[in-house]
């Protein structure tokens, strides 16, 4: 089968389940292509690092980010392709000024291919619009991950994603929560399949705990921004200094951002600068290391203020590979992921009273870690294990190449997996 993921940017440090998705494929021996918008300058990440056939494989359409660039960019396309930009222009229509331009790239090309497979909605939403005026061929599917449904105009009942619920062969929420919004947005519940994200089971093998006697190290990973929740981590670890000064905790946070400063400014004015320890980006590897010599992982997700979620963070799915105990929130698919009182503790969003008493429970209870640990490796190697979800994917592929629809004998199998409001 002929496969090609269409992406916005490529290769992505915060996206390293797409990565993982496609070098699955590449071993197993799928045709596969990678179109992206954007250009290989954005990235940090070198395709020839990643697997060494990807670059062969992938095509930088070159869109710019900014309004002025495209507007520009277009120009230039104007001068020296003036048929390329004239039949781009077929998708106008009131559409943005990159839609033109990515028509316009493909307009060279027209590639053709079984499968076109999107990550995130807005990205699928493109490549639906350019399917339907002919720059690309192929049955259309889109894995669709939770900003996309949750940030901005995405998560409200417009009809932005009128083309895509129209036009799209199938749509892959990672998590329950994601298969009930699109369905009450209007998804075609036939075309709805439930496919997580998952991680290289075999590649995050468990160490040794470490053994630091009377210090609890606390590991988090992720961009600083609002959904991830980190101000609430530094002020629950805050109340602890308060209320137990006898524990010596650390809390390590990987990750840049626009919320960076302000995480820095409020350890400083809480008083635990010589607790958090920021490390800024690091490549993936590097985090994984950290996370390894850790003693629990924290992800105190919450619902940010122009609604954007998460979907099913992977970074809980790797440190759960390493048997690290949770501590998270009640917040879109994570229940999914983390059984409360089993594999973590979950507790309701932006509760930093909460958030210390797990922290201190893990603390307190190096015994409890260890199952709690244990328990969490146990659910993904299950359900979470990237090797396993990469057939399963393949599967899809082909009932939807033969037949036109996804198989969907998936969701019965995520049936029991679903986590009721109730619980919490």
């Amino acid at each position: 089968m002929r496969v090609a993921y269409v992406l916005g940017n490529f290769p992505v440090l915060s996206e390293t389940f797409v990565i993982q998705e496609i070098c699955d494929h590449l071993e197993a021996g799928v045709d596969l292509s990678v179109i992206v918008f954007g250009s290989e300058g954005r990235s940090s990440l070198s395709l020839d690092s990643i697997h060494p056939r990807l670059r062969s494989k992938t095509r930088y359409l070159g869109v710019p980010g900014g309004k002025s660039e495209k507007l520009w960019a277009l120009a230039k396309l104007a001068a020296s392709n003036p048929p390329a930009v004239a039949s781009g222009l077929k998708v106008w229509r009131g559409r943005r000024f990159s839609d033109v331009l990515v028509a316009a790239k493909l307009s060279t090309a027209k590639p053709r291919y079984d499968l076109i497979h999107c990550h995130f909605g807005n990205i699928g939403r493109t490549a639906s619009i350019m399917r339907r005026n002919g720059f690309l061929s192929g049955r259309l599917i889109v894995t669709i991950h939770g900003f996309d449904i949750s940030k901005g105009a995405y998560g409200v009942a417009t009809d932005y994603y009128a083309d895509l619920f129209e036009n799209a062969d199938g749509l892959l929420p990672v998590s329950n929560h994601w298969k009930s919004k699109l369905e009450s947005l209007g998804a075609d519940r036939n075309k709805v399949v439930v496919h997580r994200m998952g991680v290289d089971i075999d590649k995050l093998r468990p160490a040794v705990q470490p053994n630091r006697p009377g210090l609890f190290r606390l590991v988090s990973i992720g961009r600083f921004v609002e959904k991830k929740g980190h101000l609430y981590s530094i002020r629950a670890l805050a109340k602890l200094r308060t209320s137990r000064p006898d524990l010596e905790i650390s809390l390590v946070l990987v990750g840049d951002g626009p919320l960076l400063s302000q995480a820095r400014a409020l350890a400083q004015s809480l008083g635990v600068t010589s607790n958090v320890d920021f490390r800024g980006g690091l490549e993936h590897a590097a985090a994984l290391k950290l996370l390894a010599d850790s003693d629990a992982f924290i992800l105190p997700s919450v619902t940010a203020a122009d609604g954007n979620m998460e979907g099913v963070p992977v970074s809980i799915m790797e440190a759960m590979a390493l048997q690290k105990p949770i501590i998270s929130t009640w917040h879109s698919g994570i229940p999914e992921l983390v059984e409360n009182e089993v594999s973590g503790i979950l507790v309701p969003e932006r509760d930093e009273d909460a958030l210390a008493r797990a922290i201190e429970f893990f603390a307190d209870n190096p015994n409890q870690r260890a199952r709690f640990g244990a328990s969490g490796r146990s659910t993904v190697e299950r359900r979470f294990n990237a090797r396993i979800l990469g057939k399963e994917l393949r599967v899809l592929y082909a009932s939807l190449i033969n037949d036109g629809k996804p198989d969907r004998n998936v969701n019965s199998r995520e049936a029991r997996y679903s986590v009721s409001s109730n619980e919490h």
